[in-house]
């Protein structure tokens, strides 16, 4: 229902106008993929920054819809402990913050395509329950791509970005730096992001590619 094309390039949300008459047109449901297929508790440190940088993106990026339009929804893929407060963005903000990359909800049983507006992945997502939604979503999907092989560089956050969720002090950042690009779980990373990229190129949905190269 969403024009995304409009929203990529001035930020503005557009609802398409034979819609507008539709009381629920403007509601976004926001998906945010913790699925892991890829590393495992040998990179139990390694996958603890990976997981920091995701949730400030996926909250970054809720938090500006959010501001534009209050209708929106975040639909946890996690059950995570109950929050009781009137405030629904600090109540989405919990629940994000609380996350953890899991191995039980995939993309396929966690994602409804009838529902879902903006769907976050990460290049930790499995291509193929990726495959198997982009073929029944179309344009009205905003797909946004975290790639994480970058997280260790030296590059600094962008601008817009509140980096609220990396927990610097867990370790020297040069030792893990330097410990992630000789692990395998780069090139892993980097494996899968190249099937996912490909697999969002021959899609009709409007995706996004975000870098998580925050400093550590």
């Amino acid at each position: 229902r969403i024009v995304w094309k409009i929203y990529a390039k001035n930020k503005e949300l557009v609802v398409r106008v034979p819609e507008i008459l539709d009381p629920y047109s403007s509601h976004i449901y926001f998906y945010a993929s913790f699925f892991d297929s890829v590393s495992n508790d040998l990179y139990r440190e390694l996958n603890q920054v990976l997981l920091d940088k995701f949730k400030t993106l996926v909250w970054n990026i809720f938090e500006q819809l959010y501001r534009q339009n209050e209708g929106i929804q975040f639909i946890a893929d996690q059950e995570t402990r109950a929050v009781f407060t009137d405030d629904a963005l600090r109540r989405t903000q919990f629940q994000i913050s609380t996350a953890n990359w899991q191995k039980t909800n995939n993309l396929t049983e966690y994602f409804e395509e009838k529902y879902g507006s903006v769907l976050c992945i990460s290049s930790m997502t499995d291509p193929r329950n990726l495959s198997e939604i982009m073929e029944n979503c179309g344009p009205h999907l905003l797909v946004v791509f975290v790639k994480l092989s970058r997280s260790f560089s030296h590059t600094g956050p962008v601008d817009w970005l509140k980096w609220l969720f990396v927990q610097p002090g867990r370790r020297n950042g040069d030792a893990l730096r330097l410990n992630y690009h000789l692990s395998p779980l780069r090139h892993k990373l980097m494996d899968n992001e190249r099937k996912i990229a490909g697999i969002l190129n021959q899609s009709e949905c409007t995706h996004l590619d975000l870098e998580g190269d925050i400093d550590t």
